[in-house]
């Protein structure tokens, strides 16, 4: 009797452990219960801290691993903006600028420029950097890609970042990257795919996005720019005023947001600096005529007779006796120049004592 429970114990026992044994769709749901417990942030979660790729004035903005965007209307500065950001990373220090990476790598995807003018990007960069163009080569790695489709375009870019190994990403022109920046599906695929290649090579992806053509919206393009706002942790606008100065500010971030800085080309088409005061065109003006009534004394040994110098800046300027004589009563009376003795000279400078 006592052999006949024991047996069945034994075949419950067989029965209980059938019933229990593991399927497929239990296997599969415990792996991927594991996968996304990867995923997970505890409060236990050590993570390394963040690490910036550049900053200004100590806020520090476009981290590794990470996507940003920088979006402005047509012709509005955003290639401008990039140059300079470049300049920065290629020596550490321009405008109001830090570069938070030593040696930095940039690899500069540009979509919608011909061969010519994406040359005048390298121009611009040294002009700014001054860094020799082997060291511009090795850490500048700059495509025209506009001839390629949107077909083979991301897996282009997963190439190069995966040879390069980059410190940033720049994709100038994003919308190119995809058939059409409205469609949903597509869009979220091109983001998603972005932000998982900046994880995994730990790397700063900057894309370029137009805003819509409304005055009044200043969102960037279609389901593509919804999604890439919704996933950059820094997005940055460039905007364009009368005297072509061109204003950066900050408009989302997770984080302290960036102060708004300006960049122009002087009259040499130089990138520059444009914070503080800027003149008017008509205060640039005076300020040639200023120059070339200096000039033209300096010109004559230190002190020209009135007449005379009304006769050269009636040649020089193309302007009428009556408006030439005006000017420089007007520059007499703001003590810029001084008459004395029928001679006219530079204002002599004033010597502070010690």
């Amino acid at each position: 009797m006592k052999k006949k429970k024991e047996k069945k114990n034994v075949n419950e026992s067989v029965q209980e452990t059938a019933k229990i044994k593991p399927t497929k769709e239990t296997v599969e749901r415990k792996k991927r219960l594991d996968e996304l417990n990867l995923l997970r942030i505890t409060t236990q979660t050590e993570l390394p801290p963040e690490n910036p790729t550049i900053s200004i004035d100590s806020v520090p903005f476009f981290g590794m691993g990470d996507i940003g965007a920088i979006k402005a209307k047509q012709k509005a500065g955003k290639t401008t903006l990039l140059k300079v950001l470049v300049a920065t990373w290629m020596i550490g220090l321009l405008f109001r600028l830090k570069s938070e990476l030593i040696n930095a790598k940039v690899l500069w995807l540009d979509t919608e420029q011909k061969s010519q003018d994406v040359k005048k990007i390298i121009d611009d960069v040294k002009q700014m950097s001054g860094v020799e163009d082997d060291y511009l080569d090795r850490h500048l790695k700059l495509y025209t890609v506009r001839t390629l489709s949107y077909k083979t375009l991301m897996d282009d870019t997963k190439l190069l970042v995966s040879t390069y190994h980059p410190h940033v990403l720049i994709i100038d022109g994003l919308v190119d990257f995809i058939e059409s920046f409205n469609d949903e599906a597509m869009s979220h695929q091109l983001i998603n795919e972005l932000v998982m290649l900046s994880e995994r090579y730990n790397c700063a992806i900057i894309t370029v996005l137009h805003e819509n053509k409304s005055d009044a919206d200043h969102n960037m393009r279609g389901h593509l720019g919804t999604m890439l706002g919704q996933k950059a942790g820094t997005v940055l606008k460039c905007a364009k005023d009368g005297n072509d100065v061109i204003t950066v500010s900050c408009s989302d971030s997770r984080h302290a947001a960036m102060p708004s800085w300006k960049i122009k080309f002087d009259e040499y088409g130089h990138i520059v600096s444009a914070d503080g005061p800027q003149m008017t065109p008509n205060q640039k003006e005076e300020a040639r005529r200023v120059n070339l009534i200096k000039e033209i004394i300096q010109d004559n040994g230190g002190s020209i007779s009135r007449k005379e110098l009304s006769e050269k800046l009636e040649e020089e300027l193309k302007l009428s006796r009556q408006r030439v004589a005006n000017f420089i009563t007007e520059q007499i009376n703001k003590e810029t120049i001084c008459e004395a003795d029928k001679k006219i000279r530079i204002q002599p400078e004033l010597i502070w004592p010690e």
